[in-house]
């Protein structure tokens, strides 16, 4: 008889179980908290180089209603070590890889904020920009790195919504 009654029960674990899977398909994506974009920078990737060992990683951040493509403000940061010089501004550029670009902005090597247009979008998400750390020793800049966008900053790393969002 018991064995009976676990097999009476068996259906309606599976429809409770099936309706949390359908639930959770069926939740909207969570909202992202921010769209973040990053670059590894060095003396190596400068035009020309230069013999700097300095190293740094650059972080853009915009707003999460305010994202590439599209326009908004973009926070910059820099965390750099081995540098010859002391920073003294961060500029980011509109150029690909290897070449001189255009100037784009220029903000203190502390961080700051750097508008963006839909146009400066396309060149962002193209891969065609890139930041570089000027400091005393080099005017022009001791590091360089192409700025590429951080795929996933979610609110709730393990949600099926941002699994559904992604394979959309």
């Amino acid at each position: 008889m018991a064995s009976t009654k676990r097999l009476s029960t068996l259906p309606l674990v599976i429809a409770a179980a099936a309706i949390v899977v359908i639930t959770l398909c069926l939740a909207p994506a969570p909202a992202l908290s921010a769209f973040d974009y990053y670059a590894v920078m060095t003396g190596g990737e400068m035009v020309p180089p230069t013999s700097s060992p300095g190293t740094g990683t650059f972080n853009g951040t915009f707003g999460a209603h305010h994202a590439c493509p599209g326009s908004g403000i973009m926070d910059v940061t820099i965390e750099v070590q081995d540098l010859e010089g002391s920073p003294t501004a961060i500029s980011i550029w509109i150029g690909p890889a290897g070449a001189v670009g255009d100037l784009l902005a220029r903000v203190p090597a502390s961080g700051g904020e750097v508008p963006f247009t839909a146009d400066n979008c396309d060149q962002l998400l193209d891969g065609n920009m890139y930041v570089v750390v000027e400091t005393d020793a080099y005017p022009d800049g001791e590091i360089r790195g192409v700025i590429f966008e951080e795929l996933s900053h979610p609110v709730e790393p393990a949600s099926w919504g941002l699994i559904k969002q992604t394979y959309r």
